[in-house]
């Protein structure tokens, strides 16, 4: 079976550019260190996508194991659901081959 352009295949999973942007977004959190939710993701990712193709696309993330509802905070006035990349999510979209900043190896010859 071919790939479709749009498609990326990581580790055995099918997932459309959208849904690795929308994982990227939320290993990388807001700049204040809190987690996003779907109304920030679309902002982020994809302007002009309605509510309901972000959360078709999340509950596909959520389905595989690679995001997670975290809870529920006050925003704006209204309580709404935060989510956050699980471990699985983070090593997807982390590269593995750059040294760790705790090596030590950084900076020295």
């Amino acid at each position: 079976m071919a790939l479709k352009p749009y498609a990326e295949k990581r580790r055995g999973l099918m997932m459309t550019s959208k849904q690795h942007a929308v994982l990227k977004a939320l290993v990388k959190g807001n700049p204040d260190g809190s987690l996003l939710d779907v109304h920030q993701l679309i902002e982020a990712t994809a302007p002009g996508t309605t509510r309901g193709a972000m959360i078709c696309t999340l509950r596909h993330l959520v389905a595989h194991g690679l995001v997670r509802e975290d809870g529920l905070v006050l925003r704006r006035s209204r309580k709404v659901r935060t989510l956050a990349a699980t471990d699985a999510g983070r090593d997807l979209v982390r590269p593995t081959a750059l040294p760790s900043a705790s090596s030590g190896n950084i900076g020295t010859p």
